[in-house]
């Protein structure tokens, strides 16, 4: 458990975010203290799901009592690469910190992500950075792909909650899954949601 408040964490999170690099795309120091609270929170025995990945990968694993209950899917062999860079090598062996690539379903894209959660645990959070906003249904299919494998309670954080697609899905899980979220604005100028569900 952190021995530091959030908000004695945030002057220690600014300096990672600033030697990570690619600040603009980096999460926001607000996101990552969430991040760490949530997953000091996880039952034991818990997964967690990351689309996609970056200094969320470092900081997640880090903090982690089991971290090969970490499954982070990305599409970019680009990010992947400046991930695997930065991160300590045992981490970056993880079999479930994978590079794959966005498959088409019904209505929206979402990662491929084969064998690898067949014999997962209950996943209790979500890290929802991706797939890009680019794709068909933005970051829709992460709760279509991943209903069957949620415990029966679980949270999502999902980044950049202030762009147009990012609200699209949140309200689009909202009328389908019943999904309330709760916005949280950042010192940056961003925002993320946290989504909180029962099944």
């Amino acid at each position: 458990m952190s021995v530091l408040t959030q908000q004695q964490q945030y002057p220690l999170l600014r300096l990672v975010r600033k030697l990570w690099g690619n600040t603009d795309y980096t999460a926001s120091v607000e996101y990552l203290a969430r991040m760490i609270e949530e997953i000091e929170a996880l039952p034991e025995g818990h997964a967690v799901v990351e689309c996609g990945s970056g200094l969320t990968t470092a900081v997640g694993l880090l903090h982690m009592r089991e971290p090969a209950h970490w499954f982070a899917y990305e599409n970019s062999e680009q990010y992947m690469e400046q991930m695997l860079t930065k991160i300590v090598v045992p981490f970056s062996q993880r079999p479930g910190v994978c590079l794959t690539t966005l498959e088409k379903y019904e209505g929206y894209d979402w990662y491929e992500v084969g064998p690898t959660l067949d014999e997962a645990p209950p996943i209790s959070l979500v890290i929802c950075d991706g797939p890009h906003g680019s794709t068909e249904g933005g970051r829709y299919g992460a709760m279509p792909k991943l209903w069957d494998k949620l415990a029966d309670n679980f949270v999502i954080l999902m980044d950049d909650a202030h762009r147009d697609g990012e609200k699209e899905t949140l309200t689009r899980w909202a009328a389908d899954y019943g999904l309330i979220s709760c916005t949280h604005e950042c010192e940056d100028g961003r925002s993320f949601a946290t989504i909180r569900g029962a099944k």
